[in-house]
């Protein structure tokens, strides 16, 4: 998901197949417009916006994790917030379920969850 998000946490624009949509029972039309407090569970909308506010205090990019259950299966997703000017944010957000499952089947892999991001 790419999504651009405001100040306040409103979704501005957002780029979503229905694959890579993770907001249980939406899709991308429905949400744009709206806070992510009211479309998220409470613990990941307080990680998101930590993230955010990190971003916007230091002006530079951050990588967090948020949890979220979809069809009752616990999915693990990292969110990259990148500033767009002082209002705006861009956040790619990906699932990194398998990731996590692989580091933990495999802890001496020398792999990083954020390696792969370039």
């Amino acid at each position: 998901m790419l999504t651009v998000l405001d100040r306040d946490a409103n979704i501005v624009e957002l780029v979503s197949s229905p694959s890579t949509n993770h907001v249980e029972g939406t899709t991308a039309d429905s949400i744009t417009q709206s806070n992510i407090k009211d479309i998220l569970p409470e613990d990941a909308y307080k990680n998101i916006r930590k993230n955010m506010e990190q971003v916007f205090r230091s002006g530079k990019s951050a990588i967090a994790r948020h949890d979220l259950m979809i069809d009752g299966v616990p999915h693990h997703y990292e969110h990259w917030l990148s500033l767009l000017d002082k209002e705006y944010l861009l956040c790619m957000c990906r699932d990194v379920s398998q990731l996590l499952e692989t580091d933990r089947l495999m802890p001496n892999n020398k792999m990083k969850l954020c390696g792969s991001i370039h």
